[in-house]
């Protein structure tokens, strides 16, 4: 995470969630603890089955604002594992 200026965030809250592009599957959410290092942040997410996914990461930063941006995934192999993404 980094601001406007280019500069790491640190002490960032984020909410993840994670959909499956088609309809019934019940979202993946998790959340950071907020320690981040240089802007970076390590989130345990657990793909629970291979497809496309849609993961929405919220960002609330210290000047109250909240930013949002969705990234796309595609899952292979074996789902249930626990894998961890930068963001």
């Amino acid at each position: 995470m980094t601001g406007e200026d280019g500069k790491p965030l640190d002490n960032i809250s984020l909410n993840v969630k994670g959909d499956m592009t088609h309809a019934g599957m019940v979202p993946v959410l998790a959340e950071s603890d907020g320690n981040g290092e240089q802007g970076v942040y390590h989130i345990p997410f657990e793909w629970t089955m291979a497809g496309d996914w849609i993961v929405t990461v919220d960002a609330a930063l210290p000047d109250g604002q909240t930013i949002s941006q969705q990234f796309d995934f595609t899952v292979s192999g074996e789902a249930g594992s626990s894998e961890e993404h930068h963001h």
